[in-house]
């Protein structure tokens, strides 16, 4: 049995590989109205990240983060040096309106960056989204990326049903302890 915002039933992603894993939600569509929450700096900036896409592939670009502005609730200690304005630096893969976007994401100096590919297609009234982190490093990349994805589309989710998102910082606390038995 699935939940409206999740295609498993708990809303975990899934590890595909030692690099990658994959998180799918359904949300409310039409896909052009799920596509505008990934590709428009404004509507991204109230779930993940702020900052314009560049128009072509292969076209660096940044993504400003700020945490305290996506829920009303305040960040315990452990993750107060995420609680200030972050930029972070991308590269663009692919645009393909309104289904497909990918980017580059971190790496450090002399670290590849992973990659991070967004896909959404219609199912029925609503759009299915399938968000896929690939060429992680190791386990703890993994970890990282897996709490705060499932955190930031929890928000999305909310977001776009219309409904007060569940409180970011508890919500990523919860999914860091999850996967660190899942993964």
């Amino acid at each position: 049995m699935t939940s409206p915002s999740s295609a498993s039933p708990d809303g975990h992603g899934a590890r595909l590989d030692a690099q990658s894993i994959r998180f799918e939600r359904l949300l409310p569509g039409p896909i052009e109205r799920v596509w505008a929450w990934l590709a428009d700096a404004d509507k991204r900036a109230r779930w993940l990240a702020g900052g314009e896409l560049p128009r072509q592939p292969g076209q660096t670009f940044e993504l400003h983060f700020n945490h305290a502005a996506l829920t009303a609730e305040t960040a315990p200690a452990r993750y107060a040096q995420y609680d200030r304005p972050i930029v972070a630096h991308h590269t663009l893969l692919r645009c393909e309106p309104p289904r497909v976007l990918a980017l580059t994401w971190g790496g450090a100096a002399g670290e590849a960056p992973s990659e991070v590919l967004f896909e959404l297609s219609e199912a029925g009234e609503q759009v299915r989204l399938v968000l896929t982190h690939t060429r992680l490093a190791d386990r703890a990349a993994m970890l990282d990326v897996a709490g705060g994805w499932h955190a930031h589309l929890a928000v999305l989710a909310g977001k776009l049903a219309g409904q007060a998102p569940p409180p970011f910082w508890t919500t990523l606390a919860q999914a860091e302890q999850d996967y660190e038995q899942r993964l």
